[in-house]
């Protein structure tokens, strides 16, 4: 089990199944919010960062880590695709929340929603095929 050790966390540990036994994993310069696990177990996404916060790929067998976004305002809420080639994500970088995709391989990037509201939102998932997500906020659910 990978987590994160301790808040703020600047490392992700992994943890034996009763929790005792620990081993630091990955050591990051800025604190690391919500590691997600990529399907082949050996990638995370990491938000990093407090105020201006990016979304981070580290592999964690080589240690490499590349950052997925990085606007001036806060990214957030990374979400692997089911067949792990893209990464959905939450952006301000236009000036109000926007739904992005990175492509993993070609390390492309795509606006992906030209949302007219100031919405906050709160999880971001793809759907099981992969050809669609789900953003939901305080209200309402929007299908993308």
């Amino acid at each position: 089990m990978v987590l994160m050790d301790g808040f703020p966390s600047y490392q992700l540990a992994s943890y034996d199944l009763s929790g005792k036994e620990k081993e630091i994993i990955f050591s990051a310069s800025e604190q690391i919010v919500r590691p997600y696990r990529h399907s082949n177990g050996k990638d995370y996404l990491y938000v990093a960062g407090r105020h201006n916060k990016d979304i981070k790929l580290v592999d964690l067998i080589n240690g490499n880590s590349k950052t997925i976004a990085n606007a001036s305002v806060s990214d957030r809420l990374p979400a692997f695709s089911p067949n792990g080639k893209a990464v959905a994500y939450i952006s301000e970088a236009t000036g109000s929340e926007q739904i992005w995709l990175y492509d993993v391989v070609t390390e492309k990037r795509l606006k992906l929603t030209n949302f007219d509201n100031q919405n906050h939102y709160f999880d971001l998932k793809f759907s099981p095929n992969g050809q669609a997500l789900i953003a939901l906020d305080i209200n309402s659910i929007f299908y993308v």
